[in-house]
């Protein structure tokens, strides 16, 4: 019944009830899918890859969009950390909604052999994230933005490096769900919240419905969360080697 209603929340924070359709990428995010020397952009059928010419890291990425919010949003992100020698995926998930296909990563292991992943999300995606982590073993790290675990996902006592971010003028998320959310989560997990940040900056979308007004540029939001994801990422690669 838990996870049910944490799901049923999760929904109707994207407001899939109103009908309305998906937030779609700005000019930024699409600019930022055109390959260059550092790295080579790929938009295939269920996935967008950006593969560093120079890799530097042994983890890959795979990144679950938010609902209602075209995959190609977070380009800007998963861009910038090829640039800087990390393996990365973006998963097209059916009406740009990570919970019909949660498992849409599961293509990209078949693809990609390579033995460990970190597996992120943002907001609904976050959710799908969580739960491939705690299927999978090859992956070992979490990245949840403005996201928190559906109530049947308990990775408390999983081997998986994590953590949770989180805009302070958020006004999407449902912030007891979130803290809450620790139970489910190892007690080694880190909690970043970024000052000034909202919901929809995590993405290259515009405004989101219910959003906080941001104190923070976009920009800067993004490279808060780009300097976790590679502390994160240097946290896994420690840890296995």
């Amino acid at each position: 019944m838990k996870a049910l209603l944490n799901m049923l929340n999760m929904l109707l924070i994207v407001g899939i009830g109103c009908g309305c359709g998906s937030y779609p990428a700005g000019d930024y995010a699409l600019k930022s899918l055109d390959s260059s020397d550092q790295t080579t952009v790929s938009i295939e059928r269920k996935w967008i890859s950006f593969t560093p010419t120079e890799p530097l890291f042994t983890t890959g990425i795979v990144f679950y969009p938010g609902g209602k919010v075209e995959a190609e949003s977070y380009a800007p992100i998963l861009r910038n950390l090829a640039d800087k020698g990390v393996s990365t995926y973006i998963v097209y998930v059916p009406q740009d909604l990570a919970i019909l296909n949660q498992d849409a990563a599961e293509s990209i292991f078949d693809t990609d052999t390579r033995d460990q992943w970190l597996v992120a999300g943002h907001s609904l995606g976050g959710v799908a994230a969580a739960k491939m982590a705690l299927e999978y073993s090859r992956v070992k790290g979490l990245s949840l933005w403005a996201s928190y675990p559906a109530g049947s996902v308990d990775l408390s006592e999983q081997s998986v490096s994590v953590h949770s971010i989180a805009g302070s003028k958020d006004e999407v998320i449902d912030w007891e769900n979130w803290e809450n959310s620790a139970a489910q989560l190892p007690d080694t997990t880190e909690w970043i919240t970024i000052e000034g940040g909202n919901h929809a900056q995590f993405g290259d979308y515009g405004e989101q419905d219910g959003d906080g007004t941001p104190e923070i540029s976009a920009e800067e939001q993004l490279n808060q969360t780009e300097q976790a994801m590679i502390a994160l990422l240097e946290d896994i690669e420690t840890t296995s080697n």
